[in-house]
């Protein structure tokens, strides 16, 4: 374990407060009081350890990994986790679900608000949205203290969750506190939420919001996505919007057949 464990004075203050999370929700769950663990070390250094006020000793880390039944490969997710969590997010971003059961998979069975980022992620992709809710309620009573990435993340997931159940002016809401957000697959994956949210609701002209979407998800990285395109069309049609020749000539039958029911103009069926 030696090799995993050395370097940890280069990990942030954060990881170190969630590994000692994960050794208190294990050493709970096992039923052990801190003076069971007292041949380790002291009980008022396990409690700055559980705490994550002090970078733990190399033995006394790897005593506790052993005596909790943390394995190599959970401290290394422990340790990972941020890298995890943003490459779970570019893996929502490209729809890969491999990638996202890959990384779940390392972290099912660890328990901090962390893992659950990326565990609301994972039943995002498979539509499971009573987890979902879950997941985010076990994190609501601290997003105000996260730190940027994860506090945007949370949003992220709330304005996805709430545009599944049909909440479109609640998912609007949220969309204004990704202001100050720096980081590009959020701010594309938010783009697209709100879009979403736009579109269904019909709270501004969907071309505002089609073009901010555009802007940020697909220029962004040169990806092009039919399902929103079709999105905005429809969003044009049930709004009443005047569509232009060139996108009335490539729509596909179901929304030309809506667009041609909608405005009455049946010269265009033919």
């Amino acid at each position: 374990m030696e090799e995993y464990i050395l370097d940890l004075k280069n990990v942030s203050k954060e990881t170190i407060r969630i590994i000692g999370a994960e050794l208190k929700r294990r050493r709970l769950y096992q039923s052990k009081t801190l003076v069971n663990l007292s041949s380790i070390c002291s009980v008022s250094y396990i409690s700055k350890i559980e705490n994550g006020k002090i970078i733990p000793k190399y033995h006394v880390l790897r005593d506790l990994c052993e005596e909790h039944g943390i394995t190599k490969e959970e401290l290394d997710t422990l340790l990972e986790v941020d890298l995890l969590i943003s490459k779970c997010v570019e893996a929502w971003f490209w729809n890969n679900r491999e990638k996202i059961k890959e990384i779940y998979n390392r972290i099912y069975m660890l328990d901090n608000y962390k893992v659950n980022l990326i565990k609301a992620i994972y039943e995002i992709m498979f539509m499971h949205w009573n987890n979902v809710s879950d997941l985010l309620n076990s994190i609501r009573s601290i997003k105000d203290n996260l730190g940027e990435y994860d506090y945007h993340l949370y949003n992220l997931l709330m304005m996805t969750n709430e545009n599944a159940i049909n909440n479109f002016p609640e998912s609007y809401e949220i969309y204004k506190n990704f202001k100050y957000c720096k980081d590009n697959y959020l701010l594309a994956l938010s783009a697209k939420q709100m879009f979403i949210a736009v579109a269904k609701y019909g709270l501004e002209n969907p071309y505002v919001a089609y073009k901010n979407f555009y802007d940020r998800y697909i220029s962004l990285f040169n990806y092009s996505t039919e399902e929103m395109f079709e999105l905005y069309i429809e969003a044009l049609i049930l709004g009443n919007y005047e569509l232009p020749d060139t996108v009335k000539k490539e729509l596909k039958v179901p929304l030309r057949l809506k667009y041609c029911l909608q405005n009455k103009d049946f010269e265009e069926l033919d």
